[in-house]
């Protein structure tokens, strides 16, 4: 395997507004990923 490109991240622990805590992925200023929140249904899931 062989590196093409490196960021670097920051991952945080968020509460929502109704409690439940997740993990967000920081990939720079406006672009993050979050974890699905287990309190609400999931249309994906």
């Amino acid at each position: 395997m062989r590196t093409i490109e490196e960021k670097p991240i920051k991952l945080k622990v968020v509460r929502t507004r109704r409690g439940a805590i997740l993990h967000m992925i920081e990939i720079s200023k406006n672009h993050f990923f979050l974890e699905q929140n287990p309190l609400k249904d999931s249309k994906y899931g």
